[in-house]
């Protein structure tokens, strides 16, 4: 053997031990010290501020968990797919609906989330373990280990019916709360927004004379500013909720607000939305969230004629196959495409 490949081999050697003695040295890590690191990671990373605070969300479910179940553990090499599994059973069976609000804890008592929430929260674990893996904190990559639950239940696409009755359910004429909802439904329809990006809409950013509204990038997921041609009969009802609000004693900009006179936030227009749905009648296998608006937008902007580039810039995606995406999650509706245009019966 060659000077020069022993010379190799101790150097190889020496940087493994090296790497080995910083991973031992790295281990005696508290956990709420390789979070809070991690979260300053992300930061600097200029990630979405919705995102940065579900990962603390996330962190405080998870370390409670913890802290009840097993408090043995308190550094980050403490915890193993014992503690892991243990997490996922307690969200699928014991997690109460609402454990975390101080007043829709009262409202229910039903217990385990959804899979689909499940779900995000392991992402996000899987997140922080991959990180601290990378960086020595932990032996094993327990990330690879999770599997995220199976989700068999289908749902269908909201469609123009639907949606026409559950703005039946809305007293736009006599209640501001509804005159506000009802307007964001429209909204959603006419230009497809997402919702946190919608509610961030000022009047000042509303051209009424040029049918068109902006939005900014500081809200948007594609962080870029959008402007968006909207009709009539939208622009119609936004001037009606502007007048209304300038009854509401507030110096806010913003098109949509509480009764307080502060933002309207997306979650309350989500359990709104749940209400009227409810009151409308909607099948339990219809999804109904303002996500569904952009779905709905999507499909039947397709079905009358738009190709896949105009739907891409109408929704303001990226990429061609996140477009795709929207229009073959509705089963019923790849069911009845398939069923019009599918090429076999050409051949047999």
């Amino acid at each position: 053997m060659t000077k020069a490949i022993k010379s190799n081999k101790i150097s190889l050697n020496l940087r493994e031990e090296a790497t080995q003695t910083s991973k031992v040295l790295n281990m005696d890590i508290d956990l709420e010290f390789a979070f809070n690191e991690l979260y300053q990671r992300k930061e600097n990373e200029n990630l979405k501020e919705r995102t940065l605070k579900d990962h603390k969300n996330h962190f405080k479910y998870f370390s409670t968990f913890l802290y009840k179940h097993h408090p043995e553990v308190k550094k980050v090499e403490d915890i193993s797919m014992t503690e892991i599994t243990d997490y996922i059973k307690f969200m699928r069976k014991e997690k109460g609906l609402w454990d975390d609000h101080k007043d829709l804890c009262k409202v229910t008592n039903r217990k385990g989330l959804a899979p689909s929430t499940v779900n995000i929260r392991l992402r996000t674990l899987r997140t922080w373990l991959n990180y601290w893996f990378k960086n020595g904190y932990i032996q094993k990559n327990l990330s690879a280990e999770i599997k995220l639950l199976k989700t068999d239940k289908h749902f269908r696409g909201i469609d123009a019916q639907h949606i026409k009755r559950i703005l039946a359910q809305l007293e736009k004429t006599s209640k501001y709360t509804d005159l506000r909802d009802y307007v964001v439904i429209l909204l959603l329809c006419d230009i497809g927004a997402r919702i946190n990006n919608l509610l961030s809409l000022k009047i000042s950013d509303i051209n009424l004379t040029a049918r068109e509204l902006s939005l900014t990038s500081s809200t948007s997921k594609t962080r870029e500013d959008k402007t968006y041609p909207i009709s009539d009969f939208t622009a119609e009802w936004i001037q009606h909720l502007i007048k209304k609000n300038e009854e509401i004693e507030t110096e806010s900009d913003f098109l949509f607000l509480s009764m307080r006179g502060n933002v309207y936030k997306a979650n309350s227009f989500r359990k709104r939305l749940n209400k009227f749905a409810e009151k409308a009648g909607i099948p339990n296998d219809v999804r109904v969230t303002p996500h569904s608006f952009r779905h709905f937008v999507a499909t039947t902007a397709h079905e009358k004629g738009a190709s896949l580039f105009d739907l891409q810039l109408i929704l303001g995606h990226k990429s061609i196959e996140a477009t795709e995406r929207y229009l073959w999650q509705d089963k019923e509706r790849a069911r009845t495409v398939h069923k019009q245009f599918s090429p076999l019966e050409t051949v047999i």
